[in-house]
């Protein structure tokens, strides 16, 4: 397997204290053997645990612009409680590797 690398997208800088604000999540997966249903974003809580809040597609839907162009993309709606940071991290699997 080559050098990976993923190019990633947030659609927006800030979200508002208490209001819900839908961000595009992009992530550029080149990587030819990398199993399309595994592109997951995670939230990272302070402690860093991981959970998944959702998948990323690069079928054409929810906000992906182009079918099968290895730019994978997913919608989420955010509403935070209190003022801070959010921890995001996008993985992946790939064919052929545990």
């Amino acid at each position: 397997m080559s050098r990976l690398q993923f190019h990633i997208d947030i659609s927006a800088s800030h979200i508002s204290f208490g209001t819900s604000t839908l961000v595009t999540i992009t992530a550029v997966v080149s990587e030819p053997t990398v199993i399309p249903t595994s592109v997951n974003v995670l939230r990272l809580s302070a402690n860093g645990t991981a959970s998944i809040i959702g998948q990323l597609n690069d079928a054409g839907l929810n906000g992906d612009v182009a079918a099968g162009d290895q730019v994978f993309t997913g919608r989420f709606s955010f509403q935070e409680a209190q003022t801070g940071s959010i921890g995001l991290q996008v993985s992946a699997a790939f064919k052929g590797v545990l």
